[in-house]
Order: C-alpha cells, then sequence, then structure tokens
C-alpha cells in the first residue's frame, strides 16, 4: 500500500470553505478504484489529509499523471482557492 500524509492550511476567512470542498473532495473520492483510503484531521491551525492508494503505480496514475482522476477532481472543487497546500509526506507502508 501507498500512502500520503498531507498538510494543509486554510486561507485566512476561508476556514468554513476549506472544509467543505475538502469533505466534497473525499465524497467524490471514495469511489475512485485503486483509492483505498481518505480522511482528514484538525491538527492546531492545519488540515492533515491521509489517502491510501493500492501501491504507488495507482498513485501516480490517478494523482500524478496530468489526467489523474484524483488531480482532476481536486481541480475541479477547488480546493486551493481555500487553502494552502504546505506539504506531504510519501511512501510505501512497511509490511509485517
Amino acid at each position: 500500500m501507498y500512502m500520503v500524509v498531507s498538510h494543509w492550511k486554510p486561507l485566512p476567512g476561508k476556514e468554513s470553505e476549506f472544509e467543505e470542498k475538502g469533505m466534497k473532495a473525499r465524497a467524490m473520492l471514495k469511489g475512485v478504484d485503486g483509492l483505498t483510503f481518505s480522511e482528514a484531521i484538525r491538527s492546531g491551525d492545519e488540515i492533515v489529509v491521509v489517502h491510501a492508494y493500492q501501491d504507488y503505480d495507482t498513485y501516480q496514475r490517478l494523482v500524478e499523471a496530468e489526467d489523474g482522476e484524483v488531480a482532476q477532481m481536486m481541480a475541479e472543487v477547488g480546493i486551493e482557492a481555500s487553502g494552502e497546500w504546505l506539504g506531504s509526506e510519501k511512501g510505501e507502508t512497511i509490511e509485517r
């Protein structure tokens, strides 16, 4: 499994809008084949979003590809109009 932990900061005065757009985006993502988990938490003044994909190739196809389904959905929702992406940690999960 390939996981991504992204850190976002809502823009001043747009906190509620950012959360609404985030909920809409996660609802849209629930049906995407290869995306196994998507959740968000508040941590101080940041929103931390955790996504899990079947594997790295699936992540590349859905997110990093120019026509990736997840990338297109995020643009459609307009998440960056109300929040600033601060960065992400990414990697394969450690198997037992």
